[in-house]
């Protein structure tokens, strides 16, 4: 759609050959993937796939994206936690950065290819969102009102905006009132000099903000 020789068609062909790669396998995980664990490049694959398939409408690629939208939300709510280094105490559960990932990375592909769901589906992918995402993700959100002596880190943008992207699906006002509250709270853990994984984090949040 884009002028030949734009940087919008240079940019729209390399987001293309992308997908193209990571989508060979009817799987998140590809077969060069093999020292990553998939947490940290589900939100990208799926957000990348859902740009073309709301450009193409390429029914191939629906199909990818249904599959692992269906996969993703049918995960137990332990490998919503993350790998196994993240912590599981005994009692209730925590969201990490890998529940945002996964979060953003459903609501993403729903919001652009809903149409691909049964009624059925999309109730199970609510379901999902609201009782593991949502829960999990706000306890996480939360320690931020815990006091100045509970650890923060630059991630919590990532985790809050995964919540108020996902409370914006779900259509909860008030957990997206909630998420820009603490909104005003995170801006402040990002310099303008930031490392290059804290820029990361904050190219993730920025698409929702």
């Amino acid at each position: 759609l884009a002028p030949e020789g734009s940087l919008q068609k240079e940019l729209y062909q390399m987001i293309r050959k992308r997908v193209e790669k990571n989508t060979v396998s009817d799987s998140i995980r590809q077969k060069e993937d093999i020292q990553q664990e998939w947490y940290y490049f589900v939100w990208e694959r799926m957000s990348d796939a859902s740009f073309v398939y709301r450009v193409t409408g390429e029914e191939s690629l629906g199909r990818w994206i249904h599959n692992r939208i269906m996969e993703l939300v049918s995960l137990p709510e332990d490998a919503w936690i993350g790998p196994w280094f993240r912590p599981r105490p005994s009692g209730e559960l925590t969201g990490t950065l890998e529940t945002a990932y996964i979060a953003l990375a459903i609501c993403e592909a729903c919001l652009n290819a809903q149409e691909l769901l049964s009624k059925e589906e999309w109730t199970a992918i609510l379901k999902a969102l609201s009782h593991k995402a949502l829960v999990l993700l706000k306890r996480h959100v939360d320690r931020l009102y815990a006091g100045p002596h509970r650890e923060k880190s630059n991630w919590y943008m990532v985790t809050n905006c995964a919540y108020g992207i996902t409370a914006a699906v779900l259509e909860r006002e008030e957990e997206v009132r909630h998420a820009l509250d603490v909104l005003q709270i995170t801006l402040g853990f990002f310099n303008k000099d930031s490392y290059g994984e804290t820029l990361h984090y904050a190219e993730m949040a920025s698409t929702y903000i």
